[in-house]
């Protein structure tokens, strides 16, 4: 529960420490990265290919997660979710879900973070692995709607153009604390999401759309039975 996610938060500034001081991994300076070998040696004239290398990988991600929510650990996922003693009770394996679930996460986390890095072409600890990332990741799949394929997509390009949008608000208007300003708009712009939408923008078109299919249905059901 919180104890996990408060860990999860504590572990991952912990390896932004030893990054920042660690000399193999260029401390504080970063790390800079050879686009034309910045993905498996392959040597690219520019950093176009590697935008069709990151659309597959997104469309790769988006078939695994519409299984996942299919298949048998996606529903062990969801049990765990709502009530884990619950869960336990129908015989699941609560420690293995929650293993296999972390590893699958890291695993994601990490081809985004790789293609990231050969994109850009530069690798800065103090931003890369710090706290206001993680945040914007974990708003984007609120803002989309958790627990769906659409939502981080939809997410993640909303929490996006705000930011570039702040950025470049900043720079045209001058203003120096311009990352401070966006970092307090974007926890003004989270509580009001959690209040508004608890699903987030796809999770609440999806419920919407399930009460209407079932509400249309109720009234079907009960013109035939007038009917007959």
């Amino acid at each position: 529960g919180l104890y996990f996610a408060v860990g999860t938060l504590l572990l991952a500034e912990v390896v932004r420490l030893i990054a920042i001081n660690w000399e193999l991994l260029g401390r504080s300076q970063g790390l800079s990265i050879v686009v034309e070998r910045g993905l498996l040696n392959l040597k690219f004239q520019s950093t176009a290919p590697l935008y069709y290398i990151i659309f597959v990988a997104v469309a790769g991600i988006m078939i695994l997660s519409y299984w996942l929510q299919r298949s048998r650990l996606g529903f062990d996922l969801i049990a765990l979710r709502e009530q884990e003693d619950s869960a336990q009770a129908l015989g699941i394996d609560t420690d293995k879900v929650k293993r296999n679930g972390f590893v699958l996460s890291a695993v994601l986390t990490s081809i985004g973070g790789s293609l990231h890095a050969a994109l850009i072409g530069y690798v800065d600890p103090n931003f890369d692995l710090s706290l206001t990332v993680s945040l914007i990741m974990i708003m984007g799949a609120l803002l989309g709607g958790r627990g769906t394929v659409w939502g981080p997509i939809v997410g993640g390009f909303l929490v996006e153009l705000i930011q570039e949008g702040l950025g470049y608000f900043g720079s045209v208007v001058g203003i120096a604390g311009a990352p401070t300003i966006a970092r307090m708009i974007y926890g003004l712009f989270f509580v009001v999401i959690i209040m508004l939408l608890p699903l987030g923008i796809v999770g609440s078109f999806i419920r919407r759309r399930a009460e209407r299919n079932a509400s249309l249905l109720e009234k079907s059901q009960s013109k035939q039975e007038r009917d007959s």
